[in-house]
């Protein structure tokens, strides 16, 4: 085992442990060789109004694998739907913008030019194609 217990934490340390096996919190799966991947933790999924768990995570990454997305963030526990608020990557946004013929006078103004958000909303619209219909991302806010 990793440990014995929690220090003078008794009821701590049951909740912990499943007979020998320390309860880590990790989810992840085993794929067709026989290797476990963590892809979340426990305690990150996001539950739904409707009870619906939802991994944060794996969306967050495929949004980053968009060049103007810098950072993340779904949100929608206890809510009806998931949204995501973005900060775009915002050295690749003004590239973006300038081969876009796009100017503004600061990035609050950038990224609220509908050109800019409706690039945004094609980089979520790309990653709800791969979501289960409750993962799928309802809601998008961009903050500089």
């Amino acid at each position: 085992s990793v440990f014995k217990g929690y220090w003078q934490n008794p009821e701590e340390t049951a909740k912990a442990f499943e007979g020998d096996w320390f309860k880590t919190g990790d989810i992840g799966n085993i794929d067709a060789d026989g290797f476990l991947s963590i892809t979340d933790r426990k305690k990150d999924l996001i539950k739904t109004s409707g009870g619906k768990f939802v991994a944060p995570q794996p969306i967050e990454n495929k949004l980053k694998m968009s060049p103007l997305v810098g950072h993340p963030v779904v949100i929608g526990n206890m809510r009806k739907f998931i949204s995501v608020i973005i900060c775009p990557n915002f050295p690749a946004l003004e590239q973006w913008a300038a081969e876009q013929g796009i100017g503004a006078a600061s990035r609050e103004a950038l990224i609220r030019d509908p050109r800019v958000i409706e690039a945004y909303e094609k980089v979520v619209a790309d990653a709800n194609q791969e979501l289960a219909q409750f993962e799928t991302l309802k809601k998008l806010l961009l903050v500089p």
